[in-house]
């Protein structure tokens, strides 16, 4: 029959967990926050090569060891806190203090443990100030750790001396780690899905069609009366192609004429691979706006091949969207499809390709 202890220490297989990472000052006392933190490409992967290293320094300890460190640092986590929530600066001070001494132990015992393959007992508060005064970066925390050995209360800096203590506090707490074997794979999975679906996103958006007509010199084969007048200092045709879907009346507008046309010139061969055409806003259709109408590619600016034919009247809501399967073209044209004089009136032009 298995013992309390060896069926304790299954229990805690694949609950506890101990590593020592890096030397480096924490932005956040919170291990969860501190990962949390880590979005860009490079966190990702520094984490996963850190986490790596835990693993190997992992092995070195016993899971009654793990559980030991665990449960030591769990504790004066609290006790911080509650120096934290402690309005007595005398009362703060010892907290901390006690909160502090506790953590050291746990660091050194951690640190002990992990370089010596042979068993060995917890150090004690002297010793453990030996081993932690050793690590790197520990220099510019002397004040704090002095305070810890001496226990100098003095009421006029008592509070500098918890702000230093406190500080000193979140550098050893990132030097331990009690994430469970298990949250191991899981950080690593999540890091490298993360960096996947970042550098997914990002090919995304470089690759992603977009609007390529915007702010493109636009031509046509008459121009109405009434034609708006461009933003100032901006070419007569601009709202055609300046981004703007809803415009007050109209962008653009021809004269009645057979087959009039508005033309966007891409200013070089793009693979195109939708047209939408926005119609006039302002609420109602006359007789020379019926369709049908056309829409045309060109590479030349001469020879148009019609990609699309529409039968059906344009409403601001409903625009005019056809699929043209990446066809190569330098010129978009929006051509009248009667035999009889049409007047063309758009809102926006949009031609969407890489």
């Amino acid at each position: 029959m298995e013992s309390n202890l060896e069926r304790q220490d299954t229990d805690f297989a694949e609950l506890s967990g101990f590593w020592v990472v890096g030397w480096h000052e924490p932005t956040r006392r919170d291990n969860k926050n501190r990962d949390l933190s880590m979005l860009s490409g490079i966190s990702y992967a520094r984490e996963f090569f850190t986490l790596a290293d835990a693993e190997r320094k992992l092995s070195h300890l016993s899971i009654t060891d793990r559980i030991e460190i665990r449960n030591a640092v769990q504790e004066a986590v609290q006790g911080m806190r509650e120096a934290e929530r402690t309005k007595v600066p005398a009362h703060r001070f010892q907290l901390a203090r006690m909160s502090l001494q506790q953590l050291i132990v746990a660091t050194a015992c951690a640190e002990l443990k992990a370089r010596s393959p042979i068993p060995l007992d917890w150090p004690d508060l002297a010793q453990a100030i030996h081993v932690v005064a050793e690590l790197p970066g520990l220099r510019r925390h002397q004040t704090a750790l002095a305070c810890v050995e001496e226990a100098a209360y003095v009421a006029i800096l008592a509070e500098h001396q918890f702000q230093l203590m406190a500080k000193l506090f979140g550098y050893l707490e990132a030097q331990i780690d009690t994430r469970t074997t298990r949250d191991f794979q899981l950080y690593r999975t999540s890091r490298i899905a993360g960096l996947c679906a970042l550098l997914l996103c990002g090919g995304w958006v470089i690759v992603a069609p977009r609007n390529v007509a915007l702010g493109k010199q636009v031509s046509t084969s008459s121009s109405c009366g009434d034609m708006p007048a461009p933003p100032l200092g901006e070419p007569k045709l601009f709202r055609v192609v300046d981004g703007n879907r809803f415009e007050a009346r109209y962008a653009a507008c021809t004269g009645k004429d057979v087959a009039p046309w508005i033309s966007i010139d891409l200013g070089s061969p793009r693979s195109i691979s939708e047209v939408v055409i926005f119609p006039r806003t302002d609420s109602y259709w006359i007789i020379d706006e019926l369709p049908p109408t056309q829409i045309q590619l060109s590479l030349d600016g001469e020879h148009f091949k019609t990609e699309g034919t529409r039968t059906m009247p344009l409403t601001p809501d409903i625009p005019w969207r056809l699929k043209v399967r990446n066809q190569k073209a330098r010129y978009v044209r929006y051509i009248g499809g009667s035999d009889k004089p049409q007047q063309l009136l758009v809102s926006e032009i949009e031609v969407y390709g890489r």
